[in-house]
């Protein structure tokens, strides 16, 4: 329930961040993930700004009062950021894509990015 207050917020948000974690993924993977979320975004009339980050904190995140939400591509260790722990939400791909409305929800939930892709 807590994770879907992050996907709501996606519908409202105009500027959302993207933060690439910099360990767990193929280039490739994320190349491909990243020309996805920027195509959903821009197609949904929002704008995207892209970051790379190791461990996110409040203070990186405070740099940017622009953003009203972050989407996290980052491998499915750390890709779950508990709902609260920042100012803005931190969702994940798979969330992100729902609050797009490009994929509908179901019983299923995807943090693989292999999945999200294929």
């Amino acid at each position: 329930r807590e994770r879907y207050g992050g996907v709501a917020r996606v519908k409202d948000a105009e500027v959302i961040g993207i933060i690439v974690g910099s360990m767990g993924l193929s280039d490739v993977l994320i190349k491909d993930i990243l020309n996805r979320l920027t195509i959903l975004i821009t197609t949904a009339r929002k704008k995207s700004v892209v970051f790379i980050m190791g461990r996110l904190n409040e203070a990186k995140l405070c740099n940017f009062p622009e953003i009203d939400l972050y989407c996290m591509i980052a491998n499915d260790d750390v890709a779950m950021i508990k709902p609260k722990t920042f100012h803005v939400p931190v969702v994940t791909p798979w969330e992100l894509e729902l609050g797009l409305g490009a994929r509908e929800w179901t019983s299923t939930y995807k943090l693989d990015i292999d999945s999200i892709i294929g």
